[in-house]
This record gives C-alpha cells, sequence and structure tokens, in this order.
C-alpha cells in the first residue's frame, strides 16, 4: 500500500553488526543536512557512486552538495534516516514532456549496507506519493545500459514503459499511475534546469547506471 506523502516510518532491524540499527525515518532533506549527505555519499562504493551519479563524486563538491540538499533547484529531496546517519537520498524534479504531460525524474540511492532491506522502496514510493500529489502523471528515469536489476525492476511493474537507448544511457519514461509494486532502483533522472546529475540544477540524473 503507498504511504501518504509527507513523513514515513519503518522499523527494520539490523542484521549485520557495525550497521545503523532502529527504525527509518524517511522526511525532507535541507541545508541542515550538507555535511551528513556529504558523509552518507563519500561513503558509498564505487560501484554504487557510478549508478547513481555515472560518474565519481568522492567527496561531493559544494554545488552538487547544495543540488542534492534541495537548495535553489526546485526538486523534491527525501533522506532515509537511522540511528542519526543517513542510509539513503531521493531527489525528484518536475517537469513538462513536449506532449504537455507533466512528468517527476527521479533519482534515488541507498548505502551499500542497508541496500535490499526495503529502504530504497519506502523512499520511491514516498517520492512518488508527493508527485502525484503535484500533478505529475509519468515518471522519468536515465538508467544505464548494463543495470539489468533496474531495466528489468521497470518491466515487471511499468510493462507498458517507453525506451529511448543512447550510446551510455536508456531513458524510460512510464505512467505515474500506480504500478502493482514500486522496488527501489539506483536510476537517474532528467529535467531541464532540475536533473538529479552530477551539477546543480542536476536532474534527478545524478545517477547514471
Amino acid at each position: 500500500m503507498l504511504p501518504q506523502p509527507g513523513f514515513v516510518s519503518r522499523t527494520q532491524e539490523c542484521r549485520t553488526a557495525g550497521r545503523p540499527c532502529g527504525p527509518v525515518q524517511i522526511r525532507p532533506a535541507g541545508a541542515a543536512d550538507a555535511e551528513a549527505i556529504r558523509s552518507f555519499i563519500a561513503g558509498l562504493s564505487q560501484r554504487t557512486k557510478h549508478r547513481r551519479f555515472f560518474a565519481g563524486v568522492s567527496p561531493p563538491g559544494p554545488a552538487l552538495l547544495r543540488g542534492l540538499c534541495g537548495a535553489g533547484n526546485g526538486a523534491d529531496i527525501l533522506v532515509a534516516a537511522r540511528g542519526g546517519l543517513i542510509v539513503g537520498h531521493a531527489m525528484a524534479a518536475d517537469g513538462v514532456a513536449a506532449d504537455g504531460t507533466r512528468t517527476v525524474d527521479v533519482g534515488l540511492v541507498v548505502a551499500d549496507g542497508s541496500q535490499r532491506r526495503g529502504v530504497g522502496s519506502a523512499l520511491m514510493r514516498t517520492l512518488l506519493a508527493r508527485a502525484r500529489g503535484r500533478g505529475a502523471s509519468a515518471i522519468v528515469m536515465d538508467v544505464q545500459p548494463g543495470n539489468s536489476d533496474v531495466l528489468a525492476m521497470i518491466a515487471r511493474h511499468w510493462p507498458s514503459a517507453r525506451y529511448e537507448s543512447t550510446a551510455d544511457s536508456v531513458a524510460v519514461r512510464a505512467c505515474l499511475a500506480a504500478p502493482a509494486r514500486v522496488l527501489a532502483p539506483s536510476p537517474v533522472p532528467r529535467r531541464p534546469g532540475v536533473s538529479p546529475r552530477t551539477e546543480p540544477g542536476v536532474s534527478p540524473r545524478t545517477e547514471r547506471r
């Protein structure tokens, strides 16, 4: 079931020593999270960084960090925090397609130690619920051609999605009318002016797979 837009809390238990424990809180990010987000990004594996940002970003520069905190780019930024540490980050940039459809470009990344534990799914559900609340009717993502996990997830949950391939990415567009289930991708979006990429004004395409 899709959670309501806004604050969401999920309880997840740690099974591996050294990982933050306790409930996961999903909340909007802000300038006060800058240092925590910087540490979160720096702690990601090279593989995870590349999938999210399509490039190395350690440590993230000032411009990227401002964008990831939502400073001045108009994006909807959420973080997942557990035990006082950020373990997930998601951003959505609203746009309008050539045909007039209101779209949302999404980028999401979860700490390596918290992957496959529901954190990304909770972030994605909340992000899309909020996007629907703003009137978006289609989701846009940029995925690396070799990211078979995300491409398979898209095919399962958005069977009518449209794909456009380039040398280094697959642009995906799908109807936002509630897929049966949303799993956590590491895709990246793109939106004129505010795409999650590695620059501010960076679209949620901050992640190249």
